[in-house]
């Protein structure tokens, strides 16, 4: 027994000094590309048709929409017109409705889609069309569905609708300030239809 000990430790010993068989240590994973940040008011129109541009816009303007939506939904009017140009079209009788709209019922907004249109800029600056596929769920069946609450967004006869935005940069943000179109019915893509 005394032979095997300093046998057995002489092979642990060797064990324990031999270089290692682990594998190397893994590369970390890439990481996700950060939103790209564009100083808005330094576009020039030849900048417009850059593929950067499109996605970097069309990022910001989602943005828009999405906290313009989480707003309907939490009825805070303040952070609604945050999203809003100062001069959009209505604006008193929007913000009125919109009121009236929180008192009568809550409603779900969801951003399902925006899709780029095009790009310009006039002497009110930068502007952008875009095509939002929106997602309306009303809390009561019984709601009033006015023409205004129709033509606004605000509460569409259809839970998924589709409308043209248009969209202007303000304070070197991107803001919502006007439905450019009718609201038309869209359809859910079997893949991505919500069930209730």
């Amino acid at each position: 027994m005394n032979r095997l000990s300093p046998l057995l430790a002489a092979v642990i010993l060797a064990g324990l000094c031999m270089p290692s068989m682990a594998q190397a240590p893994a590369k970390p994973k890439p990481q996700p590309k950060p939103a790209q940040r564009m100083n808005w008011n330094r576009v020039s129109m030849m900048d417009t048709e850059d593929a950067d541009y499109v996605e970097a816009a069309t990022a910001a303007i989602r943005e828009t929409m999405e906290r313009n939506f989480q707003a309907c939904t939490a009825e805070d009017l303040d952070a609604v017109m945050d999203t809003m140009t100062s001069n959009c079209p209505d604006r008193e009788n929007f913000m009125k409705e919109c009121k009236k709209m929180f008192d009568d019922t809550d409603v779900y907004i969801r951003l399902v889609d925006c899709k780029w249109i095009t790009s310009w800029r006039d002497s009110k600056g930068l502007w952008a069309a875009v095509d939002i596929k929106q997602w309306t769920v009303p809390k009561d069946e019984d709601v009033d569905y006015t023409e205004y609450r129709q033509r606004s967004g605000l509460l569409p006869k259809w839970e998924l609708c589709e409308y043209q935005l248009h969209c202007r940069v303000e304070k070197g943000e991107w803001k919502a300030h006007a439905i450019n179109s009718n609201i038309f019915e869209a359809m859910w893509p079997e893949d991505q239809k919500p069930e209730r």
